[in-house]
Formats: C-alpha cells, sequence, structure tokens
C-alpha cells in the first residue's frame, strides 16, 4: 500500500506493507474458516438474486400503472400510439438477447401481448 507521510515544509511517500498498517493503526484481522465463508458467500449470492429479482418486479409494476395510464389516450402524430409498455432494464436485455429488429417487430409486440397483459395498451 502507498501512504503519503507529511515531513517538515514536504510531502514524503513511504511503502508500508498492509500487515504494518494494520498494526499501525490498532485493527486485528479476523480469520473465518472455509466452511464460513462458504456459507457468507452461497448468503450473499441468494440475497442478491433475490434482490435483483424484486428490483425487475418493481419495474414491472411501475410499467403496469404506466400502460394503465396510457389505455384510451390517443395516437401521437408522428409517433402513432403506445402498443405495450416495457421496463427500460427489461428491453435492453430482450434486445441483447434478441436483437432491435425482432423485439421491434409486430410479431414480438402480439407475443408481448399474449404473455403480458398487463403491459399492453392498445392491441397491435
Amino acid at each position: 500500500m502507498f501512504f503519503p507521510l507529511f515531513g517538515p515544509g514536504k510531502l514524503q511517500n513511504a511503502m508500508i506493507s498492509q500487515a504494518d498498517f494494520h498494526v499501525a493503526v490498532g485493527m486485528q484481522r479476523k480469520r473465518f474458516s472455509e466452511e464460513a465463508a462458504n456459507a457468507a458467500l452461497y448468503e450473499e449470492l441468494r440475497n442478491g438474486r433475490m434482490l435483483k429479482q424484486e428490483w425487475q418486479h418493481v419495474r414491472e409494476r411501475a410499467a403496469a400503472f404506466e400502460a394503465k395510464q396510457s389505455r384510451g389516450s390517443r395516437t401521437v402524430p408522428g409517433l402513432g400510439k403506445v402498443v405495450n409498455v416495457i421496463p427500460a432494464h427489461e428491453f435492453f436485455l430482450l434486445v441483447n438477447k434478441y436483437g432491435h429488429e425482432e423485439v421491434g417487430s409486430k410479431e414480438f409486440a402480439r407475443s408481448l401481448q399474449k404473455h403480458e397483459p398487463q403491459l399492453a395498451v392498445h392491441k397491435v
């Protein structure tokens, strides 16, 4: 580790090992067993996946609310009608997986309306 040390009138640099740093600041390293480390890693991965799924549900509920608010709206000149509402994160995941042409097709819009009716605004 590289820590700057202030000397009289100028900045001096010194190399200090991580162990020396811990001793210098009074910190002690904790030793964990391999089982405890594996359990902590497993718990972090499980909770991370659950958090990711929860954020996906939050985005889908927000998109469903936006779709409900948009139902019955008129056509926007130059843009047309809103057909489906897709959360941005899921849209980019779909574009990466299937390609922009496929995601923008009418068949994809119909399939999305069939499988996710809460995100549909107008029929295709």
